[in-house]
């Protein structure tokens, strides 16, 4: 409201007072703003010391109570562990002995075995060793293809063109 009195005032005057009731009124909304921004970051100040005790006593308490099962799971755990691995070990065992007692049975008492190895990845059996004639060789060769996972011996023909005390070395695929 403007008094009677700006009627008579030049319009200068009134122009400058009505430039002063604005910045009367941008002072008070500013004023009011940082009023607002004052209360608002006091409660911002006591939430985080509220939010900040609250976490300590958490913390605490978890510190205070300590998990009376933790041992018994680590044990668990270790065990658990231990069984897989076992597990995966026996996953991968083949029970040989009933293999090897079938060969030892299969072989003609005249030859002489050095070495005779199973290999269970190419499904091969490898034998070396000697037998006293061609014959005692294709003996050998027989008695080998006679078993049950053996289909087919190939003895090379160098060891064949040989009469006496014969040293071979063949590669069988066998089915495990």
């Amino acid at each position: 409201m403007y008094p009677t009195r700006l009627n008579v005032m030049s319009t200068q005057k009134q122009r400058h007072i009505k430039r002063m009731l604005w910045m009367g009124f941008a002072q008070n909304i500013v004023a009011i703003v940082f009023i607002v921004l004052a209360l608002f970051s006091i409660f911002v100040l006591f939430s985080q010391i509220f939010l900040q005790s609250y976490f300590a006593d958490v913390t605490l308490q978890s510190l205070r109570t300590q998990n009376p099962t933790k041992t018994v799971n680590e044990q668990v755990v270790a065990i658990n562990s231990t069984l897989r691995a076992s597990d995966a070990i026996q996953q991968g065992y083949h029970h040989w002995s009933p293999l090897i007692v079938l060969m030892a049975n299969t072989f003609p008492e005249s030859a002489r075995i050095r070495s005779m190895k199973f290999i269970y990845s190419s499904n091969t059996l490898e034998v070396a060793g000697t037998v006293p004639s061609r014959e005692a060789l294709l003996e050998f060769k027989n008695s080998l293809e006679a078993l049950d996972q053996i289909d087919m011996v190939t003895v090379p023909l160098s060891d064949l063109t040989k009469h006496n005390e014969i040293s071979f070395s063949l590669t069988i695929p066998f089915s495990f």
